[in-house]
Order: C-alpha cells, then structure tokens, then sequence
C-alpha cells in the first residue's frame, strides 16, 4: 500500500492526480490521510484537547494505521507530512514492522 500525508495547509486531495492512475493502472492500494482540520477530517481527533502538535498528528496516523492494518506500507508524504511520517514510525511497533523503505533508481545505482 502507498500511505499519502499531505503538506502543509493542503489536504489529500493535492495527491488525486496521482491516484487513479496507481489505483486503476497500477494496481497499488492508496491511503491518502487528511491531516485533522484539513479536507474531509474535523479539528477533533482522539486527543481534542490541549495544543496540537507533530506527536498528535504523528499519534493521529498511527492509530489509522493500526486500526486499517494495510500490511505493508511505504509512506509518500510532503514537508510537513515527513515529520508526522518519522514520529509515528518511532510510537509504533505495527509502523516499523510494516513501513518499508522506498528507494529510488539513483541509491540502487551507487550500491
């Protein structure tokens, strides 16, 4: 599966060029998350109260990765949604069993 996270102040929808063609053409299973506050999620999460931040965020994909369980996984995220990308790989056990590691034609040609 391909897990998008949107940049900041965006929402999913920034990714719908790219997602009927790998959803259709390529067969990828796509999760395009908005961030809370953004596009088609509300400001309330699990954690409505208090400062929000790049943990609540980070904790905000986590638990839709665990209660989704897409298995394998490799995150496409944008400015801000690299942080939230980095955070929730390093909360959850379910991310770091399952994210795996993109790597681009440049890296397997210097190996």
């Amino acid at each position: 599966a391909l897990v998008f996270l949107h940049q900041w102040p965006l929402s999913s929808r920034m990714y719908d060029p790219l997602l009927v063609s790998l959803c259709e053409s390529h067969r990828f299973r796509c999760i395009a998350v908005d961030r809370r506050g953004f596009g088609q999620s509300d400001w309330s999460g699990p954690e409505p109260k208090g400062d929000i931040d790049y943990s609540v965020l980070a904790r905000d994909v986590v638990g839709l990765l665990e209660k989704m369980k897409p298995g394998p996984f490799v995150f496409i995220a944008a400015s801000m949604g690299t942080g939230e990308t980095v955070l929730a790989h390093g909360l959850s056990e379910y991310v770091r069993s399952n994210c795996k590691v993109c790597r681009t034609p440049q890296h397997l040609a210097s190996r």
